[in-house]
């Protein structure tokens, strides 16, 4: 009998496990604010880790990470911009 050896751990988890951080231009920020947590829609129960909420300037950051990447997001295929915002969805399977 074999077996398959396990994955190697990334750097980076996949953008669907919790990690209590926000994803602000290609980089897993912690907010600085108040902690609120996520909930288990089947139990209601809050899940771990908490997260924080995002100031001003993560506010700002992530306006402009959207700005600098909207003509080139335009610039794509109907096609490809569907299959992205399907494969960044973490409700969509990849």
């Amino acid at each position: 009998m074999s077996s398959t050896p396990a994955p190697e751990p990334s750097a980076h988890p996949p953008a669907t496990d919790l990690t209590g951080a926000m994803f602000i231009a290609g980089e897993r920020i912690t907010g600085a604010g108040a902690e609120i947590r996520s909930l288990d829609a089947r139990t209601g129960e809050e899940l771990d880790p908490p997260y924080r909420y995002g100031g001003t300037a993560d506010v700002r950051r992530a306006c402009r990470a959207a700005d600098d990447a909207f003509d080139t997001f335009r610039d794509l295929h109907p096609w490809r911009r569907a299959r992205f915002s399907k494969r960044s969805s973490a409700t969509s399977p990849p």
